[in-house]
């Protein structure tokens, strides 16, 4: 939106105007690059050749492939055509004659703005543009993905009142009382707990102060709703900054935005020769631009760490770097580190290992590929492990079952393949470890069972072939078993009486291929789930004063993200196996339970109205069974629920009126 309305900027400047083209399905313009076949469609079947396919020549919508091949093919165009694609905005290209003449386009999918300084040259463009690909002329742009546009001479004025409303009207917020700034003053979001273009950041993992921030917003919306802005020409015309400056403020990432523009604008023959004023309101912020003391101390690393700067730093025994900038890390220059902590950079190549003595390894959110290299076995002080989000491959090593002192083993979001090896016998130490989101197959180790103080089990998402793993329950911390995307099989069963699961809070074997009946014996002794309430009467989060642990889980039909898992939060989902038979009805004494997915099974009959002493419930969900009869009227007194998904079944009137 940055590019477009400095386009907007540029041609009331100039005194240009904008023209808008719309290219007639657009998707069916793209040549495939590989072979597709598609079934016959059933009305336009061939006689006598029923059981053939059809071979695809273009591209189709719906078809995968279509957004890539209509963007290679126009890309193609325009650059045979004398167009230059901007390096620093891919929709945007450039056409220039003999420097005097230019012609601007914008593309969005099959929406495209043009405008120029030679009215001749539109006209070339929109016959040659038509004699390529079926067209539409709108004419002068008044309306481009979502901004109402008014253009007269030298002036033009843009607003998003229809948008706007359509947004209030989605949300029921037509009638709310408006506000007058975006943003509560001082908020700052984060990924872990913390409007307009910064809140859209975080959709990802949103939480309530995400959910309180939006509202604000479209309470602001409400009382601007008629605003427009104005551009003109003027005698001056340079690139001025407006913000609230407090330094890299984006407290998760750093960016920084003022250098795009600046190049957009040399790439439109408008160099800014002269540095960018930025009209700022933070005297923190202006007190250290203008203390040169400061300047050394508030610096963002972005580059390398070489082995000609290893010099110093002998006796440095803890080094944060995290958040920064850093690519490629060549020689470690701490010979007696003991935490290092590199993680959320863009360190690209293979893994460095660090000096015998580190205790603390965190190098998670990088860009590392490769093997695991085996000199990482020679860490035998290693207590905290976290090559989480990266691209690394190959085996997982054998020789992480030799780490005695390992509190925190997580590779989560790797490429790593074959068996987890059977080599967890001394770990003793071990709480947490997250495999998850990798291509591990076969069991999963039984060795598991001599770690007596794992809390937090993740091995979701990768190809794991094994039975329901029963001999977990002898584990008397555990808190968190996450199962789900994998190929666990078979009925869930337990060759003595009980399960003993007492502290287990957060139990997902979805998304497996599971079957029987969902026994009795598996709930009876989940007693945090029952009465959590009581039990904990402090929350914390799982994890230590240094590292805390996250998951992935289903909730009120979303996958999210739990950056940090607190123990009062409780969820059992067992959705998308083939479990058969009614739901337990000893779920009823689940009163301290948040999430209970059942949906995508097999399960019959009727929907227990005990369920309604499920004070705490938030999610319930059990859409796609076999349950017929009423929906409970009892329900109504779940006054915690926010979704409830019955969809897909047999259940008949009446519906009960809450």
């Amino acid at each position: 939106m940055e590019t477009i309305r400095l386009l907007i900027s540029l041609a009331a400047q100039m005194k240009w105007k904008i023209y808008q083209l719309d290219v007639k399905s657009a998707f069916l313009n793209g040549y495939l690059e590989e072979e597709v076949y598609v079934e016959q469609p059933m009305d336009f079947l061939v006689k006598g050749h029923e059981d053939k396919v059809l071979k695809l020549r273009r591209a189709l919508y719906g078809l995968k492939q279509a957004p890539n091949a209509w963007n290679t093919r126009i890309n193609k165009y325009f650059q045979d055509n004398g167009f230059v694609c901007c390096p620093h905005e891919y929709s945007l290209y450039v056409k220039s004659y003999k420097n005097e003449d230019l012609l601007l386009v914008y593309l969005y999918v099959d929406d495209l703005i043009f405008t120029g300084n030679n009215q001749r040259l539109f006209e070339e463009f929109k016959k040659a543009m038509s004699q390529e690909f079926e067209m539409t002329n709108i004419g002068l742009m008044s309306y481009y993905l979502g901004l109402e546009v008014k253009q007269t001479q030298g002036r033009i004025f843009i607003s998003q009142k229809s948008y706007a409303r359509e947004i209030l009207k989605k949300f029921n917020m037509l009638d709310c009382n408006p506000v007058s700034t975006p943003m509560e003053c001082g908020i700052k979001l984060s990924k872990f707990d913390e409007g307009f273009g910064m809140l859209s950041r975080f959709m990802e993992a949103p939480t309530f102060v995400h959910m309180k921030t939006a509202k604000r917003i479209l309470c602001y919306l409400k009382g601007t709703i008629d605003y427009r802005l104005f551009y003109s020409s003027v005698v001056d015309f340079k690139l001025i900054g407006f913000c609230d400056s407090d330094f890299v403020g984006d407290v998760d990432d750093r960016k920084n935005t003022t250098s795009f523009l600046r190049s957009l604008l040399r790439e439109l023959y408008l160099p800014q020769k002269e540095a960018t004023e930025i009209c700022i309101d933070n005297k923190s912020a202006q007190a250290l631009a203008k203390n040169p003391v400061f300047h050394d101390h508030s610096k963002h690393i972005d580059t390398r760490i070489l082995i000609s700067e290893s010099g110093g730093w002998k006796n440095l025994a803890y080094l944060n770097l995290a958040q920064n900038f850093l690519t490629y890390i060549e020689h470690h220059p701490w010979r007696n580190i003991v935490t290092l902590n590199v993680s959320n950079n863009m360190l690209q190549g293979t893994l460095l290992v660090p000096p015998p003595k580190t205790e603390t390894l965190l190098l998670s959110n990088n860009q590392l590929t490769g093997l695991i290299p085996p000199s990482i076995c020679n860490l035998s002080s290693l207590m905290y492990l976290s090559l989480s989000d990266n691209n690394l491959n190959g085996r997982f090593p054998h020789c992480f079952g030799s780490f005695v002192r390992i509190v925190r083993l997580h590779l989560k979001k790797n490429d790593l393949h074959g068996s987890i090896p059977d080599t967890f016998a001394n770990l003793s130490s071990l709480t947490s470890l997250d495999l998850n989101g990798n291509k591990l197959e076969r069991r999963l180790p039984k060795s598991l069972v001599n770690c007596s103080f794992l809390e937090v089990i993740n091995v979701g998402n990768n190809k794991i072939s094994d039975e329901f793993p029963y001999w977990l329950q002898t584990l008397p911390e555990l808190r968190v078993v996450v199962l789900r995307s994998n190929r666990f099989h078979g009925p869930i069963q337990y060759p003595k009486s009980l399960f003993h699961f007492y502290n287990l809070q957060i139990l997902d074997l979805s998304h497996n291929e599971f079957k029987g009946f969902l026994p009795a014996k598996l709930f009876q002794n989940l007693g945090a789930m029952m009465h959590f309430a009581n039990n904990e009467t402090e929350a914390r989060y799982i994890g230590d004063a240094y590292y805390k642990d996250s998951v992935v889980l289903t909730m009120k039909g979303l996958d999210f993200e739990m950056t940090r898992i607190i123990t009062i939060f409780t969820s059992i989902d067992l959705s998308h196996n083939n479990f058969q038979g009614e739901i337990p009805g000893i779920l009823e004494n689940f009163k301290s339970l948040i999430v209970l997915n059942l949906a995508h099974n097999s399960l019959t009959g009727k929907i227990l109205s005990a369920l309604a002493n499920l004070k705490a419930l938030e999610s319930l969900d059990l859409s796609s069974n076999k349950l017929y009869g009423r929906i409970p009227a009892q329900l109504e007194r779940l006054t915690f629920l926010s979704l409830l998904n019955l969809s897909h079944n047999q259940l008949s009137e009446p519906i009960p009126q809450g």
